[in-house]
């Protein structure tokens, strides 16, 4: 929707934008979660309890931002703060390693739990340019968001590794229990 220079920003145009450009790509092609995941469809949920969850990001809404919240400084916090929520949603490769013999089980995007979340410091760093005080203008929202997807794109497509290890469970609970 892109908001133009001239365009009169309003709490729904902000939403409208956000969740275009961020929520709504975040939560597209989402393949596994906590309930339909490689490990959970091979047998081993709880390999996959510690790490998914079942909430997609959060989507923005009027009611998130308020009328003091347009001005600059006030929006880059609240736009920040959902789109890292975003960044939970990661591409993830499934292992399985059963006594050093390493198996994929799958990959794709996933939903990941909030200990998940990717803050490298560039997610929102700055403001949309405004004057202190001053309401921001469309233009400099559209922009700004558009470097939150960036951001968050960035962050999606690096990909985490987990790995369940049969060996090494098993082996220490076998090994506690050798000969004495």
């Amino acid at each position: 929707m892109a908001l133009s220079a001239d365009t009169d920003v309003t709490k729904q145009s902000i939403v409208t934008e956000f969740n275009t450009v961020v929520t709504n790509v975040a939560n597209a092609g989402v393949a596994y979660n906590l309930s339909n995941n490689p490990f959970t469809n091979n047998g081993l949920p709880a390999y996959a309890a510690p790490y998914l969850s079942d909430s997609p990001a959060s989507a923005l809404a009027t009611g998130n931002i308020s009328d003091a919240n347009i001005v600059a400084t006030g929006l880059n916090a609240v736009l920040r703060s959902y789109a890292l929520n975003a960044t939970r949603i990661r591409d993830v490769l499934y292992n399985y390693d059963n006594f050093g013999t390493p198996l994929a089980l799958g990959q794709g995007i996933s939903i990941m739990n909030a200990s998940y979340v990717h803050d490298d410091g560039g997610i929102g760093a700055g403001s949309p340019q405004a004057d202190a005080g001053e309401d921001v203008g469309g233009a400099a929202l559209t922009s700004f968001i558009a470097g939150l997807a960036t951001s968050y794109n960035v962050a999606r497509n690096l990909t985490i590794t987990l790995t369940a290890c049969h060996s090494s469970c098993h082996s220490s609970c076998h090994g506690a229990r050798g000969r004495r």
